[in-house]
């Protein structure tokens, strides 16, 4: 489908690629992936967007578009129908005694994003033209730090005031999951993945009320 669109746009449109840091496969905190980082895609969503970035170098330099890829971090935000956070709600809202998570602990590391944030520096990107001129035909926007699943389920916690004891079910885990990410952003909201979702769970209350 990115083909279709991209092929039958007319007069070199500026076009913006929503990318994933998951085409970076695994990066540790002492080794943290840069935009021109190799990639190693895990998983067939990774892959797909890496193989979409690619469609988007070939146009934009044949110069039928002025393209850029940008690879984001996981987003999250109070209208989430799916992803950890919308999931630890669920499960701590519920009348299970234990909070169940799948994996080994402490679960996948990674940085995370409001949704808000990231569409205000994809508009920037888009506008202004950012992500190109400044680092090529790809580009990098997240937050510096990357939290694991047990950091983020005490902080959903403690938000929520509602205590559970975890359970761990390491025979089960996600498919492709990236086991550790840090990254070294290109565009940084204000917020770090902590801020990011404390104010997700803070909006998520109110908007109970």
């Amino acid at each position: 489908s990115t083909h279709n669109l991209i092929h039958n746009l007319k007069n070199k449109p500026r076009v913006v690629f929503s990318s994933s840091v998951t085409v970076f496969g695994f990066f540790s905190k002492r080794n943290p992936c840069w935009w021109n980082s190799e990639t190693q895609p895990i998983s067939l969503y990774a892959t797909s967007k890496l193989a979409c970035e690619n469609i988007i170098r070939v146009y934009h330099t044949e110069g039928k578009i002025n393209g850029t890829s940008v690879r984001i971090p996981a987003l999250t935000g109070v209208g989430a129908t799916h992803g950890l956070i919308k999931d630890l709600i669920t499960k701590l809202e519920s009348s299970d005694k234990t909070l169940n998570l799948f994996g080994a602990k402490p679960g996948s590391i990674k940085p995370f994003m409001m949704v808000d944030d990231c569409s205000e520096i994809f508009y920037k990107i888009a506008t202004e033209q950012k992500g190109y001129d400044e680092v090529g035909l790809t580009s990098i926007v997240g937050t510096k730090d990357s939290l694991s699943v047990l950091q983020i389920a005490n902080i959903v916690m403690e938000e929520l005031n509602i205590k559970k004891e975890i359970y761990w079910n390491e025979n089960s885990v996600w498919p492709g999951d990236n086991k550790e990410i840090y990254i070294i952003p290109c565009f940084s909201p204000i917020s770090n993945s902590e801020e990011s979702i404390r104010k997700v769970i803070r909006e998520y209350k109110n908007a109970k009320v």
